[in-house]
Protein backbone atom coordinates (compact mmCIF):
# COMPACT_ATOMS: atom_id res chain seq x y z
CA UNK A 1 0.00 0.00 0.00
CA UNK A 2 1.68 3.48 -1.19
CA UNK A 3 1.62 6.00 1.44
CA UNK A 4 0.70 9.79 -0.08
CA UNK A 5 3.57 12.16 -0.01
CA UNK A 6 1.80 14.84 1.47
CA UNK A 7 -0.54 15.00 4.37
CA UNK A 8 -3.48 17.61 2.76
CA UNK A 9 -2.43 17.68 -0.88
CA UNK A 10 -1.37 21.15 -0.83
CA UNK A 11 -1.39 23.14 -3.93
CA UNK A 12 1.71 25.24 -3.44
CA UNK A 13 4.72 22.26 -2.80
CA UNK A 14 7.59 22.54 -3.41
CA UNK A 15 9.14 20.76 -6.78
CA UNK A 16 5.93 21.68 -8.32
CA UNK A 17 6.04 24.48 -11.51
CA UNK A 18 4.64 27.82 -10.43
CA UNK A 19 1.75 28.90 -12.87
CA UNK A 20 1.18 32.85 -13.42
CA UNK A 21 -2.43 32.02 -11.60
CA UNK A 22 -0.75 30.23 -8.99
CA UNK A 23 0.66 33.72 -7.62
CA UNK A 24 -2.40 35.22 -6.27
CA UNK A 25 -2.84 31.96 -3.55
CA UNK A 26 0.93 32.44 -3.15
CA UNK A 27 0.68 34.32 -0.04
CA UNK A 28 -2.01 31.94 1.92
CA UNK A 29 -0.02 29.25 0.94
CA UNK A 30 3.18 30.43 2.36
CA UNK A 31 1.60 31.18 5.93
CA UNK A 32 1.42 27.02 6.06
CA UNK A 33 5.57 26.43 5.97
CA UNK A 34 7.11 26.28 8.72
CA UNK A 35 10.75 27.74 8.20
CA UNK A 36 13.04 26.54 11.28
CA UNK A 37 16.43 28.41 11.06
CA UNK A 38 19.79 26.47 11.41
CA UNK A 39 20.38 22.71 11.68
CA UNK A 40 16.22 22.21 11.41
CA UNK A 41 15.62 21.13 7.81
CA UNK A 42 12.39 22.53 5.96
CA UNK A 43 9.33 21.24 7.36
CA UNK A 44 6.47 21.15 4.43
CA UNK A 45 4.49 18.64 6.63
CA UNK A 46 3.78 15.04 5.29
CA UNK A 47 5.73 11.63 6.10
CA UNK A 48 9.02 11.13 6.69
CA UNK A 49 11.73 9.53 4.44
CA UNK A 50 11.93 6.00 5.55
CA UNK A 51 14.54 3.20 5.11
CA UNK A 52 17.38 4.95 3.10
CA UNK A 53 20.74 3.40 3.19
CA UNK A 54 24.06 5.05 1.45
CA UNK A 55 27.31 4.54 -0.38
CA UNK A 56 29.75 7.38 -0.86
CA UNK A 57 33.03 7.55 -2.80
CA UNK A 58 35.55 10.15 -2.29
CA UNK A 59 33.79 11.38 0.46
CA UNK A 60 30.98 10.82 3.42
CA UNK A 61 27.53 11.52 3.94
CA UNK A 62 24.88 13.85 3.32
CA UNK A 63 23.14 16.56 5.47
CA UNK A 64 20.08 17.95 5.70
CA UNK A 65 19.64 20.92 3.07
CA UNK A 66 19.05 24.46 4.90
CA UNK A 67 20.34 27.92 4.07
CA UNK A 68 23.65 29.74 5.18
CA UNK A 69 24.08 33.61 5.67
CA UNK A 70 20.56 33.95 7.55
CA UNK A 71 20.04 30.77 7.84
CA UNK A 72 16.61 30.73 5.63
CA UNK A 73 16.32 27.03 3.90
CA UNK A 74 15.95 27.12 -0.04
CA UNK A 75 12.70 25.39 -0.83
CA UNK A 76 12.38 23.76 -4.50
CA UNK A 77 9.67 23.48 -6.53
CA UNK A 78 6.66 24.82 -8.54
CA UNK A 79 2.95 25.24 -7.76
CA UNK A 80 0.32 23.37 -9.88
CA UNK A 81 1.11 23.70 -13.86
CA UNK A 82 -1.31 24.07 -16.34
CA UNK A 83 -1.14 25.36 -19.99
CA UNK A 84 -1.77 29.10 -19.55
CA UNK A 85 -3.35 31.09 -22.80
CA UNK A 86 -0.87 33.39 -24.83
CA UNK A 87 -2.96 36.35 -23.01
CA UNK A 88 -1.44 35.44 -19.54
CA UNK A 89 1.98 36.98 -20.55
CA UNK A 90 0.63 40.09 -20.36
CA UNK A 91 1.89 41.23 -16.67
CA UNK A 92 5.10 42.92 -17.28
CA UNK A 93 8.31 41.40 -15.31
CA UNK A 94 11.73 41.86 -15.64
CA UNK A 95 15.51 40.36 -14.51
CA UNK A 96 18.01 41.08 -11.91
CA UNK A 97 16.17 43.40 -9.51
CA UNK A 98 17.13 41.35 -6.27
CA UNK A 99 14.54 39.73 -3.89
CA UNK A 100 13.62 39.36 -0.19
CA UNK A 101 17.00 37.03 0.23
CA UNK A 102 19.17 40.17 -0.93
CA UNK A 103 22.82 39.70 0.84
CA UNK A 104 21.53 35.93 1.99
CA UNK A 105 23.40 33.05 0.91
CA UNK A 106 21.70 29.83 0.08
CA UNK A 107 23.75 26.46 0.05
CA UNK A 108 21.40 24.48 -2.03
CA UNK A 109 19.84 24.12 -5.22
CA UNK A 110 16.86 25.89 -6.98
CA UNK A 111 13.43 24.19 -8.22
CA UNK A 112 10.38 24.51 -13.36
CA UNK A 113 17.91 27.99 -27.16
CA UNK A 114 15.72 28.75 -29.71
CA UNK A 115 13.33 26.89 -30.54
CA UNK A 116 13.33 25.51 -33.86
CA UNK A 117 9.87 25.16 -34.80
CA UNK A 118 8.18 27.56 -32.93
CA UNK A 119 4.29 28.49 -31.87
CA UNK A 120 2.29 31.65 -31.43
CA UNK A 121 0.93 29.41 -27.99
CA UNK A 122 3.98 29.55 -25.13
CA UNK A 123 3.07 27.19 -22.59
CA UNK A 124 2.89 25.49 -19.98
CA UNK A 125 4.69 28.83 -18.65
CA UNK A 126 5.91 28.56 -15.11
CA UNK A 127 7.46 31.48 -12.84
CA UNK A 128 10.20 28.83 -11.47
CA UNK A 129 10.76 25.73 -13.86
CA UNK A 130 12.48 25.73 -17.37
CA UNK A 131 13.31 22.61 -19.67
CA UNK A 132 11.07 19.46 -20.78
CA UNK A 133 8.96 17.01 -19.14
CA UNK A 134 7.41 13.93 -20.38
CA UNK A 135 4.02 12.08 -19.01
CA UNK A 136 3.29 8.53 -18.79
CA UNK A 137 0.89 7.48 -21.41
CA UNK A 138 -2.68 5.91 -19.88
CA UNK A 139 -2.12 4.35 -16.06
CA UNK A 140 1.38 3.65 -17.00
CA UNK A 141 4.14 4.86 -14.42
CA UNK A 142 7.92 5.76 -14.72
CA UNK A 143 9.96 3.88 -12.96
CA UNK A 144 13.19 5.75 -13.68
CA UNK A 145 15.20 8.71 -15.29
CA UNK A 146 18.60 9.73 -16.17
CA UNK A 147 20.53 12.12 -17.75
CA UNK A 148 23.92 14.17 -17.73
CA UNK A 149 24.73 18.09 -17.50
CA UNK A 150 27.65 20.10 -17.28
CA UNK A 151 27.42 22.45 -14.25
CA UNK A 152 27.25 26.26 -15.80
CA UNK A 153 29.09 29.35 -14.55
CA UNK A 154 27.00 31.64 -13.38
CA UNK A 155 27.39 35.67 -14.16
CA UNK A 156 28.28 37.41 -10.99
CA UNK A 157 25.42 39.37 -9.05
CA UNK A 158 25.62 42.06 -6.08
CA UNK A 159 22.00 40.62 -5.28
CA UNK A 160 20.99 37.18 -4.44
CA UNK A 161 20.45 35.16 -7.24
CA UNK A 162 20.41 31.21 -7.99
CA UNK A 163 19.93 29.01 -10.64
CA UNK A 164 19.22 24.39 -10.11
CA UNK A 165 19.51 21.76 -12.50
CA UNK A 166 18.21 18.61 -11.94
CA UNK A 167 16.25 15.43 -12.99
CA UNK A 168 13.02 13.89 -11.31
CA UNK A 169 10.09 11.82 -11.57
CA UNK A 170 6.54 13.67 -10.65
CA UNK A 171 6.00 17.37 -9.76
CA UNK A 172 4.75 18.31 -13.45
CA UNK A 173 0.84 17.14 -12.39
CA UNK A 174 0.64 16.32 -9.45
CA UNK A 175 2.36 17.56 -5.81
CA UNK A 176 4.86 14.53 -5.25
CA UNK A 177 8.61 14.42 -6.35
CA UNK A 178 11.63 12.55 -6.06
CA UNK A 179 14.50 14.55 -7.32
CA UNK A 180 18.56 15.06 -7.58
CA UNK A 181 20.65 17.77 -9.16
CA UNK A 182 23.29 20.80 -8.49
CA UNK A 183 22.56 24.35 -7.30
CA UNK A 184 24.39 27.64 -8.29
CA UNK A 185 24.30 31.17 -5.89
CA UNK A 186 25.91 34.46 -6.29
CA UNK A 187 25.44 37.13 -3.92
CA UNK A 188 27.69 40.09 -3.13
CA UNK A 189 30.00 38.63 -6.15
CA UNK A 190 30.24 35.43 -4.32
CA UNK A 191 29.42 32.29 -6.08
CA UNK A 192 28.81 28.85 -4.64
CA UNK A 193 28.20 25.12 -6.00
CA UNK A 194 26.41 22.38 -4.63
CA UNK A 195 24.47 19.07 -4.72
CA UNK A 196 21.41 17.75 -2.83
CA UNK A 197 18.39 15.34 -3.41
CA UNK A 198 15.10 15.85 -2.14
CA UNK A 199 11.69 13.83 -1.63
CA UNK A 200 8.40 15.79 -1.65
CA UNK A 201 7.28 17.05 0.74
CA UNK A 202 10.42 16.37 3.33
CA UNK A 203 13.35 18.74 2.93
CA UNK A 204 16.38 18.82 0.15
CA UNK A 205 19.41 17.21 1.80
CA UNK A 206 22.82 18.72 0.68
CA UNK A 207 25.47 15.62 -1.02
CA UNK A 208 28.04 16.42 0.74
CA UNK A 209 30.70 16.63 -1.80
CA UNK A 210 32.26 19.11 -4.10
CA UNK A 211 31.04 20.84 -7.09
CA UNK A 212 32.54 23.18 -9.42
CA UNK A 213 31.17 25.30 -12.65
CA UNK A 214 32.21 22.91 -15.34
CA UNK A 215 31.77 19.52 -13.66
CA UNK A 216 30.45 16.84 -15.64
CA UNK A 217 27.28 15.42 -13.83
CA UNK A 218 25.50 11.99 -14.27
CA UNK A 219 22.07 11.47 -12.50
CA UNK A 220 19.95 8.77 -12.08
CA UNK A 221 16.54 7.69 -10.11
CA UNK A 222 15.31 3.96 -10.49
CA UNK A 223 12.88 2.07 -8.95
CA UNK A 224 14.21 -1.11 -7.85
CA UNK A 225 10.92 -2.57 -6.08
CA UNK A 226 7.59 -1.64 -5.00
CA UNK A 227 8.04 1.56 -3.23
CA UNK A 228 12.31 1.38 -3.20
CA UNK A 229 14.38 3.48 -5.16
CA UNK A 230 18.17 4.08 -5.81
CA UNK A 231 18.95 7.51 -6.60
CA UNK A 232 22.54 8.05 -7.73
CA UNK A 233 24.62 11.67 -8.50
CA UNK A 234 27.99 11.27 -10.01
CA UNK A 235 30.55 13.61 -10.66
CA UNK A 236 33.14 12.48 -13.24
CA UNK A 237 35.30 15.58 -13.05
CA UNK A 238 35.55 16.02 -9.02
CA UNK A 239 35.90 12.05 -8.92
CA UNK A 240 32.71 10.86 -6.70
CA UNK A 241 29.98 8.92 -6.44
CA UNK A 242 26.56 9.57 -4.43
CA UNK A 243 24.22 6.94 -4.08
CA UNK A 244 21.06 6.29 -1.96
CA UNK A 245 18.25 3.87 -1.54
CA UNK A 246 15.38 4.97 0.42
CA UNK A 247 10.88 4.67 0.07
CA UNK A 248 9.17 6.80 -2.28
CA UNK A 249 5.52 6.53 -3.11
CA UNK A 250 4.83 8.82 -6.06
CA UNK A 251 2.81 8.16 -9.10
CA UNK A 252 5.56 8.53 -11.38
CA UNK A 253 3.45 9.99 -13.56
CA UNK A 254 6.25 12.44 -15.46
CA UNK A 255 9.72 12.62 -15.38
CA UNK A 256 11.44 15.69 -15.91
CA UNK A 257 14.87 17.56 -16.82
CA UNK A 258 15.12 21.33 -15.23
CA UNK A 259 16.47 24.32 -14.55
CA UNK A 260 14.83 25.91 -12.20
CA UNK A 261 14.80 29.20 -9.93
CA UNK A 262 14.64 28.03 -6.23
CA UNK A 263 12.41 29.70 -3.56
CA UNK A 264 13.96 31.45 -1.22
CA UNK A 265 12.66 32.43 2.32
CA UNK A 266 9.13 32.02 0.93
CA UNK A 267 10.30 33.93 -2.38
CA UNK A 268 11.33 32.80 -5.46
CA UNK A 269 14.43 33.84 -5.85
CA UNK A 270 15.99 35.83 -9.43
CA UNK A 271 17.22 33.53 -11.72
CA UNK A 272 21.18 33.69 -11.66
CA UNK A 273 22.34 33.96 -15.11
CA UNK A 274 23.53 30.43 -15.98
CA UNK A 275 24.32 31.43 -19.67
CA UNK A 276 23.43 27.98 -21.16
CA UNK A 277 23.54 24.53 -20.76
CA UNK A 278 22.55 20.88 -22.50
CA UNK A 279 20.96 17.65 -20.43
CA UNK A 280 22.35 14.81 -22.19
CA UNK A 281 21.71 11.59 -22.48
CA UNK A 282 18.26 11.82 -21.44
CA UNK A 283 16.09 8.53 -20.97
CA UNK A 284 12.79 7.96 -19.45
CA UNK A 285 12.55 4.27 -18.41
CA UNK A 286 15.58 3.41 -20.20
CA UNK A 287 14.66 4.46 -23.80
CA UNK A 288 15.13 8.19 -25.06
CA UNK A 289 11.80 9.95 -25.61
CA UNK A 290 11.03 11.92 -28.64
CA UNK A 291 10.32 14.96 -29.65
CA UNK A 292 6.29 14.97 -29.77
CA UNK A 293 6.32 13.05 -26.01
CA UNK A 294 8.09 16.35 -24.62
CA UNK A 295 6.49 19.37 -23.00
CA UNK A 296 8.52 22.23 -23.30
CA UNK A 297 8.43 24.34 -19.99
CA UNK A 298 9.16 28.53 -20.07
CA UNK A 299 10.33 30.21 -17.04
CA UNK A 300 8.76 33.57 -16.86
CA UNK A 301 8.80 36.37 -14.30
CA UNK A 302 5.52 36.85 -12.27
CA UNK A 303 3.53 39.53 -11.70
CA UNK A 304 4.32 41.96 -9.06
CA UNK A 305 8.21 41.21 -9.24
CA UNK A 306 9.27 43.94 -11.19
CA UNK A 307 8.18 47.12 -12.69
CA UNK A 308 10.51 47.37 -15.81
CA UNK A 309 7.98 48.31 -19.20
CA UNK A 310 10.57 47.45 -21.56
CA UNK A 311 11.30 43.61 -20.01
CA UNK A 312 10.03 40.54 -22.20
CA UNK A 313 8.33 37.80 -19.64
CA UNK A 314 10.57 35.05 -20.88
CA UNK A 315 13.60 34.62 -18.76
CA UNK A 316 14.58 30.75 -19.07
CA UNK A 317 13.89 28.74 -22.20
CA UNK A 318 14.45 25.21 -24.16
CA UNK A 319 15.42 24.16 -27.33
CA UNK A 320 13.45 21.80 -29.28
CA UNK A 321 14.04 18.55 -28.20
CA UNK A 322 16.80 16.24 -29.91
CA UNK A 323 15.75 12.87 -30.33
CA UNK A 324 18.60 11.30 -31.95
CA UNK A 325 20.78 12.43 -29.63
CA UNK A 326 18.89 12.57 -26.48
CA UNK A 327 19.66 16.21 -25.65
CA UNK A 328 17.67 19.08 -24.59
CA UNK A 329 19.41 22.72 -24.70
CA UNK A 330 18.40 25.46 -22.30
CA UNK A 331 19.25 29.16 -22.70
CA UNK A 332 18.75 32.36 -19.96
CA UNK A 333 17.44 35.02 -21.71
CA UNK A 334 14.67 35.76 -23.68
CA UNK A 335 14.68 33.85 -27.26
CA UNK A 336 14.46 36.41 -30.44
CA UNK A 337 10.48 36.99 -32.42
CA UNK A 338 9.92 34.32 -35.15
CA UNK A 339 7.89 35.55 -38.28
CA UNK A 340 5.84 32.63 -39.47
CA UNK A 341 3.41 34.28 -41.13
CA UNK A 342 2.07 37.35 -42.85
CA UNK A 343 -1.26 37.91 -44.29
CA UNK A 344 -2.04 39.57 -47.13
CA UNK A 345 1.61 38.43 -48.71
CA UNK A 346 1.43 41.67 -50.83
CA UNK A 347 -0.22 45.01 -51.13
CA UNK A 348 0.11 48.60 -53.22
CA UNK A 349 2.83 50.68 -52.56
CA UNK A 350 1.22 53.67 -51.74
CA UNK A 351 0.70 51.06 -48.33
CA UNK A 352 -2.10 51.48 -46.16
CA UNK A 353 -2.36 48.04 -46.72
CA UNK A 354 -3.85 45.93 -42.82
CA UNK A 355 -1.07 43.36 -42.88
CA UNK A 356 -1.21 40.39 -39.98
CA UNK A 357 2.10 39.36 -38.47
CA UNK A 358 2.02 36.26 -36.94
CA UNK A 359 4.98 33.98 -35.35
CA UNK A 360 6.59 33.27 -31.78
CA UNK A 361 8.07 34.93 -28.76
CA UNK A 362 5.92 38.20 -29.96
CA UNK A 363 4.18 40.00 -27.12
CA UNK A 364 1.71 42.10 -26.58
CA UNK A 365 2.04 45.63 -24.47
CA UNK A 366 6.05 45.46 -24.65
CA UNK A 367 8.18 47.88 -26.36
CA UNK A 368 7.98 46.23 -30.11
CA UNK A 369 9.02 47.75 -33.39
CA UNK A 370 7.77 46.37 -37.15
CA UNK A 371 9.70 47.14 -40.34
CA UNK A 372 8.87 46.38 -43.87
CA UNK A 373 12.28 45.94 -45.09
CA UNK A 374 14.02 49.24 -43.34
CA UNK A 375 10.67 51.25 -43.73
CA UNK A 376 8.69 51.15 -39.75
CA UNK A 377 5.38 50.49 -40.06
CA UNK A 378 2.60 51.46 -37.39
CA UNK A 379 1.23 48.74 -35.46
CA UNK A 380 -2.49 49.07 -34.66
CA UNK A 381 -3.27 46.04 -32.54
CA UNK A 382 -1.01 43.00 -30.73
CA UNK A 383 -1.80 40.33 -28.76
CA UNK A 384 0.41 37.37 -27.85
CA UNK A 385 1.70 36.08 -30.80
CA UNK A 386 0.25 38.49 -33.56
CA UNK A 387 0.19 41.62 -34.23
CA UNK A 388 -1.56 44.01 -37.03
CA UNK A 389 0.40 46.58 -38.59
CA UNK A 390 -0.27 48.88 -41.57
CA UNK A 391 2.58 48.43 -44.60
CA UNK A 392 4.19 51.66 -44.92
CA UNK A 393 4.56 52.99 -48.51
CA UNK A 394 6.92 51.07 -50.92
CA UNK A 395 8.94 50.23 -53.83
CA UNK A 396 7.40 47.70 -56.10
CA UNK A 397 9.38 44.40 -55.43
CA UNK A 398 9.59 41.85 -52.37
CA UNK A 399 10.90 43.26 -48.52
CA UNK A 400 11.10 40.84 -45.75
CA UNK A 401 8.86 41.82 -42.55
CA UNK A 402 10.44 41.93 -39.06
CA UNK A 403 9.97 42.05 -35.79
CA UNK A 404 12.00 43.68 -33.33
CA UNK A 405 11.58 43.63 -29.24
CA UNK A 406 14.27 44.75 -26.57
CA UNK A 407 16.28 41.91 -26.86
CA UNK A 408 16.44 41.70 -30.71
CA UNK A 409 15.18 41.38 -34.50
CA UNK A 410 13.40 38.46 -35.77
CA UNK A 411 15.97 36.45 -38.33
CA UNK A 412 15.36 36.69 -41.83
CA UNK A 413 13.34 34.16 -43.48
CA UNK A 414 10.83 32.75 -46.23
CA UNK A 415 7.74 33.15 -44.23
CA UNK A 416 8.03 36.86 -43.21
CA UNK A 417 8.52 38.02 -46.99
CA UNK A 418 5.66 40.71 -48.30
CA UNK A 419 5.28 41.97 -52.06
CA UNK A 420 4.58 45.41 -53.01
CA UNK A 421 2.64 44.63 -56.42
CA UNK A 422 3.46 48.77 -56.92
CA UNK A 423 5.41 51.77 -56.21
CA UNK A 424 3.99 54.11 -54.09
CA UNK A 425 4.81 58.32 -54.25
CA UNK A 426 8.02 59.42 -52.12
CA UNK A 427 6.37 59.88 -48.60
CA UNK A 428 5.49 63.21 -46.85
CA UNK A 429 8.00 64.67 -45.14
CA UNK A 430 6.53 64.44 -41.22
CA UNK A 431 6.19 67.59 -39.52
CA UNK A 432 8.72 68.16 -36.94
CA UNK A 433 7.46 66.86 -33.63
CA UNK A 434 7.05 69.24 -31.01
CA UNK A 435 8.40 68.52 -27.62
CA UNK A 436 6.19 67.21 -24.60
CA UNK A 437 8.59 65.79 -22.40
CA UNK A 438 12.56 64.74 -21.92
CA UNK A 439 14.73 62.20 -20.21
CA UNK A 440 17.20 63.13 -17.64
CA UNK A 441 20.70 60.43 -17.22
CA UNK A 442 22.85 60.38 -14.59
CA UNK A 443 26.51 59.52 -14.84
CA UNK A 444 25.52 55.71 -13.69
CA UNK A 445 23.08 55.71 -16.54
CA UNK A 446 19.86 56.24 -14.31
CA UNK A 447 17.20 57.39 -16.35
CA UNK A 448 14.60 60.56 -15.07
CA UNK A 449 11.43 60.75 -17.29
CA UNK A 450 9.52 64.38 -17.34
CA UNK A 451 6.32 65.13 -19.54
CA UNK A 452 5.49 62.39 -21.94
CA UNK A 453 8.82 60.70 -22.09
CA UNK A 454 8.66 56.87 -21.51
CA UNK A 455 10.66 55.43 -19.45
CA UNK A 456 12.35 52.62 -21.56
CA UNK A 457 14.87 50.76 -18.87
CA UNK A 458 18.32 52.34 -17.41
CA UNK A 459 21.54 51.01 -16.20
CA UNK A 460 21.44 52.28 -12.81
CA UNK A 461 21.59 49.06 -11.76
CA UNK A 462 24.69 47.89 -13.29
CA UNK A 463 28.28 48.34 -12.30
CA UNK A 464 29.38 50.30 -15.33
CA UNK A 465 33.04 49.92 -16.01
CA UNK A 466 32.86 54.70 -17.38
CA UNK A 467 30.42 56.80 -16.93
CA UNK A 468 27.40 57.81 -18.81
CA UNK A 469 28.48 60.47 -20.97
CA UNK A 470 25.54 61.12 -23.38
CA UNK A 471 22.17 59.95 -24.87
CA UNK A 472 20.20 59.95 -27.74
CA UNK A 473 16.52 59.58 -28.67
CA UNK A 474 15.40 56.91 -31.52
CA UNK A 475 14.30 59.08 -34.49
CA UNK A 476 10.58 57.64 -33.41
CA UNK A 477 10.93 58.35 -29.79
CA UNK A 478 10.82 55.02 -29.21
CA UNK A 479 13.60 54.35 -27.34
CA UNK A 480 16.99 55.69 -26.80
CA UNK A 481 21.08 54.65 -26.25
CA UNK A 482 23.20 55.84 -23.47
CA UNK A 483 26.41 55.74 -24.31
CA UNK A 484 30.23 55.54 -21.87
CA UNK A 485 33.48 57.45 -21.71
CA UNK A 486 34.39 54.61 -22.89
CA UNK A 487 31.95 54.10 -26.13
CA UNK A 488 29.74 51.24 -24.81
CA UNK A 489 26.65 51.79 -26.08
CA UNK A 490 23.36 50.43 -23.87
CA UNK A 491 20.32 50.10 -26.09
CA UNK A 492 16.89 50.39 -24.62
CA UNK A 493 13.36 50.27 -26.15
CA UNK A 494 13.18 50.35 -30.44
CA UNK A 495 16.95 51.37 -30.46
CA UNK A 496 18.78 48.88 -32.33
CA UNK A 497 22.43 48.00 -30.96
CA UNK A 498 24.88 48.74 -34.05
CA UNK A 499 28.27 48.66 -32.41
CA UNK A 500 30.88 49.98 -29.97
CA UNK A 501 33.88 50.71 -29.03
CA UNK A 502 33.64 49.32 -25.83
CA UNK A 503 36.58 46.95 -26.62
CA UNK A 504 38.96 49.13 -28.18
CA UNK A 505 41.56 51.36 -26.23
CA UNK A 506 40.63 54.74 -27.10
CA UNK A 507 43.45 57.51 -27.49
CA UNK A 508 40.67 60.19 -25.59
CA UNK A 509 37.60 59.42 -23.78
CA UNK A 510 33.78 60.05 -25.94
CA UNK A 511 32.33 62.77 -24.60
CA UNK A 512 28.46 62.70 -26.83
CA UNK A 513 26.72 60.63 -29.36
CA UNK A 514 23.86 61.73 -32.19
CA UNK A 515 21.63 59.64 -34.18
CA UNK A 516 22.46 58.68 -37.93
Amino acid sequence: MRLRAGSSGRPDCPGRPRSLDGLGRLGLVLSAVVLVVGATALDLGGPSVAGASTTVRSGAGSTPFTGAGSGHPLRRGPDPLRRVSPGALAPRGDVGTGSAADGHEGTGRASGPQASTPTSTLGPLSTNWSGDAVTAPGSTSFTSVSGSWIVPTIASSATFEASSAWIGIDGYDNTYLIQTGTTQTVTHGVTRYSAWWEILPTSATSIDHPVSPGDHMQAAITEQSSGRWRLQLSDSTADWTFTKTLAYSGPGSSAEWIMESPTFGGTITTLAHYGSMVFSGVKADGSTPSATQMKPLYLVTGPGKTTNPRSVPVVSYPSSFDGTTGSLALTYGTPLPTVTTVSPAKGSGTGGTTVTVSGAFIFAKYETAVHFGSAPARITTSSTGVLTATAPRGTQGEVNVTVTNPDGTSTISVSDTYTYTSTGPPPTPPPSPRATGYDLVASDGGIFSFGAARFYGSTGSITLNKPIVGMAATPTGGGYWLVASDGGIFSFGAARFYGSTGSITLNKPIVGMAPA
